[in-house]
């Protein structure tokens, strides 16, 4: 098993409003209890907060048919500091730019409350993540239709017993490219910028003294952002989870999400060979057979046009 980088953040603390940026939010929050190491995944085909659309794969990630449903994103039911007043609604769209031509829309249109939601089991439990043997990576492709006054975010929340404090919360400016760890207050910059698919990418682990955390934007192998010596933060969540969603309680805003997947089996770059990364190029962003199929009439029709004329 290869891990690609470490990373451990825990902690939740006030969400500074420095920068408004306008995003969603992806984030990873830590939990103690495990058996085995997991990759799960939810893609736009289904509602993230119905039973079953979180799931887990049945070995080598080969396809999406035989894997198993564990759970969903919603709201958990043993969080410490829960999100106040969860407003968002979502629905599924017919999206061509998506890598199987769906994706599900999430909007928070109530300006006075904040909406995320963390990955929990069918019931609003943890599903047993364990953060603390290898750390974890988080994966997140989206576009941005909309924001006004909003913090949207990706990252990693902890818990109160699991690894020390390797919370990281990730928030994006789409006209700058700008993308800001925003725990530890450090920047970097991307060419991520525009209402376009973007994929975006965390990793955090906890290696004593530090917690390591690195930022990937588009899959490149490169980080925009590697935080080496990283302090504790938010360490007063109950359970381990992956969470997305916007934060500022100011604003309101609508994204698009074609895939989120997460990892408790250790810290992977882009590029890395592992389970994980076989998901996302092989399955996740594989086009589905109905537009290759689609994608194969389009390139023969024109030839057969032409053999048509020619003869």
């Amino acid at each position: 098993m290869t891990h690609g980088d470490s990373g451990k953040t825990s902690g939740l603390g006030t969400i500074h409003r420095a920068i408004r940026m306008a995003l969603p939010v992806l984030a990873v929050v830590l939990v103690p209890t495990i058996a085995m190491a997991s990759v799960l995944y939810t893609d736009g085909s289904v509602d993230p907060t119905t039973n079953n659309a979180l799931k887990s794969i049945n070995g080598t990630p080969t396809n999406k048919a035989d894997d198993i449903g564990v759970g969903k994103f919603g709201v958990s039911t043993g969080e410490a500091s829960p999100p106040a007043n969860v407003a968002a609604t979502f629905s599924t769209i017919t999206d061509a730019a998506a890598a199987d031509g769906k994706a599900f829309r999430f909007t928070d249109a109530d300006n006075t409350t904040r909406s995320w939601y963390n990955s929990v089991n069918n019931s609003g439990a943890s599903l047993g993540l364990n953060f603390t043997t290898a750390g974890t990576t988080i994966a997140m492709k989206f576009r941005l239709e909309s924001a006004s006054g909003v913090d949207s975010y990706m990252g990693i929340n902890s818990g109160t017993t699991s690894t020390p404090g390797i919370a990281s919360h990730l928030f994006w400016n789409n006209s700058t490219g700008l993308v800001k760890e925003v725990y530890r207050n450090v920047s970097g910059t991307s060419t991520a910028t525009g209402n376009t698919y973007h994929v975006f990418r965390i990793s955090a682990q906890y290696v004593n003294p530090n917690r390591l955390i690195k930022v990937y934007v588009d899959e490149n192998a490169t980080p925009v952002i590697n935080i080496t010596n990283g302090t504790a933060a938010w360490s007063n969540q109950v359970f381990n989870a992956w969470t997305f969603g916007i934060f500022g309680s100011a604003g309101t805003g609508t994204y698009v999400v074609d895939w989120i997947a997460g990892t408790d089996d250790g810290v992977f770059a882009p590029g890395t060979t592992n389970n994980f990364n076989s998901l996302i190029t092989s399955v996740l962003q594989a086009p589905e057979p109905a537009t290759l199929g689609l994608l194969a009439l389009g390139l023969l029709l024109p030839r057969r046009r032409r053999q048509a004329r020619q003869a």
